[in-house]
């Protein structure tokens, strides 16, 4: 059983904002997969308000708890206005920093077939975060 953990912050402007909600998802690439997400083990976020500008920090822990490994892609919705400072993941015991940039996402397994990679496109947005692990 490997287990990824992630460290989010992000950044957003308060300006005009109405009260969201969000949590990230690792949707495995390989269609043998028990099931249709990796466990979420544990979610917790801390927001810190200055201003008009809120510092939320999420860390999730997700567990593989197939036999096998598996390639997945990390997902997590933003709000429109906000942004992504830091993403820091964790593989046994070994911290990366992940590299940033506005750029094509990673697509979730399935896209263009509709199904749960559709809905799970939806839920992420245009502004979302996505991430491709690979071996978990």
């Amino acid at each position: 059983m490997k287990r990824y953990t992630f460290l989010l912050i992000i950044f957003g402007m308060m300006l005009g904002s109405s009260g969201t909600f969000a949590d990230g998802l690792l949707l495995p690439n390989d269609k043998n997969y028990p099931t249709d997400f990796l466990r979420n083990r544990v979610t917790e976020i801390t927001v810190t308000i200055n201003g008009l500008v809120a510092e939320t920090v999420v860390y999730q822990e997700f567990v593989n708890e197939w036999t096998s490994a598996t390639d997945a892609v990390y997902s997590f919705p933003l709000p429109p206005d906000a942004r992504s400072t830091m993403l820091l993941y964790t593989r046994n015991d070994t911290t990366f920093k992940a590299i940033l940039r506005v750029e094509p996402q990673s697509p979730n397994p399935g896209t263009g077939e509709g199904g749960l990679a559709a809905l799970v496109n939806q839920y992420i947005g245009r502004n979302g975060l996505k991430l491709q692990l690979k071996n978990i």
